[in-house]
């Protein structure tokens, strides 16, 4: 009986060693096991619900204009989605067909390595006041404005002229005024020139680029009427752009 108990204990130190052979291989994984499970569901989060949010916001355009509207998606990723288009007030103008509210399905758009969207492109042709939201489920983006109408541009160009002190000392030569034709005016180096613009919209700022290339920009605050004040030391072009209130 005597050998039973020796072949008994050598077994016995042979598992241990094998135990404890294993357990220094692999202790890092066994930290992790008995960690998660003494907090079993301490680090398994479930997928959050969809969102949407909004990637383009409120748009102002021309007619004739093909426009990218997208919303980035958020937790779970819908099979499918929808944009609608809606007219504005009272001017029902949608960019398709005759109906109001304009629903186009949209698959979800996901390139390599990049966060998955709702995108499409819609051409606007006439002018008009819009909003647009994308749906998913229960996720909606908020509404936006999607404002078409013509840009602004210069209705008429009226010029004061100073001329150099040397070319004549008579009054009535030294000033002149006139309305600007074809856009073209010749008048004498260094005099003072003095334009004033009427555009055909409201404005928030102008960009003025004058012939030396030098340019600035004036805050409009919804005026529609302007002046700007120059030397023609060379010839050239001066350049308006005008932005929309």
């Amino acid at each position: 009986e005597k050998w039973r108990g020796f072949a008994l204990a050598a077994f016995v130190f042979l598992g241990l060693g094998i135990v404890s052979f294993y357990i220094q291989h692999n202790i890092s994984f066994l930290k992790t096991y008995f960690a998660r499970l003494a907090v079993p569901f301490s680090s398994v989060a479930p997928i959050s619900a969809t969102s949407l949010e909004s990637i383009t916001s409120d748009i102002v355009s021309e007619p004739e204009t093909m426009l990218t509207l997208s919303a980035k998606i958020n937790g779970r990723i819908p099979e499918s989605g929808q944009l609608v288009i809606a007219p504005i007030g009272q001017d029902p103008r949608p960019p398709f067909g005759d109906s109001n509210d304009q629903k186009i399905q949209l698959k979800p758009t996901e390139e390599s390595g990049t966060e998955s969207k709702f995108e499409t492109s819609e051409f606007f042709s006439k002018i008009g006041q819009f909003k647009y939201q994308f749906k998913a489920d229960l996720a909606q983006t908020p509404w936006h404005n999607i404002d078409i109408r013509e840009a602004p541009q210069i209705k008429s160009i009226a010029v004061e002229i100073e001329l150099p002190p040397n070319i004549r000392d008579d009054e009535t030569l030294k000033k002149l005024s006139e309305q600007i034709k074809n856009n073209t005016l010749e008048i004498i180096k260094n005099s003072s020139v003095t334009l004033h613009i009427e555009a055909t919209n409201k404005l928030s700022e102008i960009e003025i680029t004058e012939p030396t290339g030098s340019s600035s920009t004036k805050q409009m605050n919804g005026e529609n009427t302007f002046s700007h004040t120059f030397i023609a030391k060379q010839e050239g072009n001066i350049a308006f752009n005008l932005t929309d209130d």
